[in-house]
């Protein structure tokens, strides 16, 4: 139960994405992600989204991550980074490894005509380095210094040290990209504006994060700790953002998205199992990581298990299951256009 003190500053948080004054305190102190910290998680009655408090974030727990080529979570980007050179259709292989990539690769890979794209929180530069491999005109911009000094270093000069309400320019573009990105920041609301006018007319904003309508509706938090995720998103607070910004909104059906890295139904399930569990700190208080990754005896067994469920046939008739028992996915792709 609340105290009094409690209750009084619980009215003064509203809602980062629908403003609404109807909050709940869902979890007190839950691990954050760095270790020795803790964070209050709220939840929107009316929007149903999970979030921090604006004055619990931190930007430079990126230069930290990305100081370290091992981060969990993170170390699979730098995977990307350095093997996209290698490949043949880099959009392609990115949208074979990971949903996200599968957004754009359905949009870009048909496109005949060269678009001018942006990509915010680009990270190493892999995905903008995709896009103009494929013959797009693409920039990126992060706030990692180590990040952009990988990317300018490995791609080319397409990169821009900053954050994306201090971004300069003179030009607009046709599609602005923000992969995984729009669930780090406080205030989403403001970022879509700061999109807005950056586009050219008809312009689109590609957006990918956490889908938090994937599991039951009561689960807390399963994405990335906080303050590394800062909104865990649903489709109804992207629509808000899409209608209160005077913006066209659709999503991305990935019920046709079938990688050869995924059984859907048995990630599903796997999530459904460890939703209710509390996750530990990934690093420690001097910036070292201290993940352990859980071990079992019967690895070798569970390694050839999976190879078995990843095997064409089975993970096509177990993806199509998949769809009939739950019409969302861990991942929302939304296309914002302005009308």
């Amino acid at each position: 139960m609340l105290n009094n003190i409690e209750k009084q500053e619980l009215k003064k948080i509203d809602c980062p994405i629908c403003k609404s004054k109807n909050i709940t305190e869902i979890y007190s102190e839950f691990p954050g992600y760095i270790e020795g910290t803790s964070y209050n998680i709220f939840s929107c009655n009316q929007c149903n989204i999970q979030f921090i408090s604006k004055e619990s974030t931190n930007k430079t727990i990126y230069n930290i991550i990305y100081s370290q080529k091992n981060a969990p979570g993170y170390d699979r980007y730098y995977r990307y980074a350095q093997t996209i050179k290698d490949q043949k259709n880099p959009l392609l292989f990115l949208a074979n490894e990971e949903p996200s990539y599968y957004s754009i690769d359905h949009i870009f890979s048909s496109k005949k005509t060269k678009q001018k794209i942006l990509e915010i929180g680009c990270g190493y530069g892999y995905l903008t380095y995709a896009l103009n491999k494929i013959g797009h005109n693409a920039i990126g911009i992060d706030i990692s210094n180590e990040a952009i000094q990988y990317a300018k270093s490995n791609f080319g000069d397409n990169y821009y040290l900053t954050s994306y309400d201090d971004f300069k320019t003179n030009e607009n573009f046709d599609f602005i990209i923000a992969t995984e990105f729009i669930e780090h920041i406080v205030n989403p609301i403001e970022f879509i504006h700061i999109c807005i006018r950056l586009l050219n007319k008809k312009g689109k904003i590609i957006l990918t994060t956490p889908n938090k309508d994937y599991l039951p509706k009561k689960t807390v938090w399963f994405t990335e700790q906080p303050p590394v995720h800062t909104i865990w998103f649903t489709k109804n607070s992207i629509k808000f953002m899409a209608d209160s910004s005077n913006l066209n909104c659709h999503f991305v059906d990935f019920s046709k998205y079938n990688s050869m890295k995924e059984n859907k139904l048995i990630t599903y399930f796997s999530s459904l199992s460890r939703r209710k569990n509390i996750p530990d700190p990934i690093i420690s208080k001097e910036g070292n990581n201290i993940y352990k990754k859980k071990t079992t005896k019967d690895f070798i067994v569970k390694k050839y298990i999976k190879k078995l469920l990843l095997f064409a046939p089975a993970r096509f008739f177990m993806n199509i299951l998949y769809n009939f028992i739950n019409s969302e996915y861990y991942i929302l792709g939304a296309i914002l256009e302005k009308k």
